[in-house]
């Protein structure tokens, strides 16, 4: 799907566009991965659902992911302490770029639409 959750005041988190052009992107999932989503998908709702989703349901709320998925405990366990979601995709991008792909790939990859914010 090609949609963003916003937080607009008085509606709380309502589906809309990418911030960007860039960010209607396709990214590359591996297959094993699909296949467990779609499990999970077929067990726990349907096509189209949300895969991770707030206690009642919706979309996670930025402000209170890290508490709902306990992620400092998590990365704590693995010894990754310090270690946030966002370094996640920071650190797909870098082995990304150090695999050999052109600044245009990051660009596409990370959803970025000027080569300032890709570098």
């Amino acid at each position: 799907m090609r949609r963003a959750f916003i937080e607009m005041r008085g509606k709380g988190l309502v589906p809309g566009p990418p911030k960007s052009r860039a960010g209607k992107r396709t990214i590359g999932i591996p297959p094993s991965v699909v296949q467990a989503v779609r499990v999970y998908l077929a067990e726990h709702s349907g096509p189209g659902s949300l895969v991770f989703t707030g206690p009642k349901g919706g979309p996670l709320r930025r402000g209170n992911f890290n508490k709902l998925v306990r992620w400092k405990e998590s990365v704590a366990k693995l010894g990754l302490v310090g270690v946030t979601f966002h370094d996640l995709r920071h650190t797909g991008n870098v082995l990304a770029a150090r695999s050999g792909v052109s600044t245009r790939d990051l660009m596409a990859r990370m959803g970025h639409d000027s080569m300032q914010a890709a570098i």
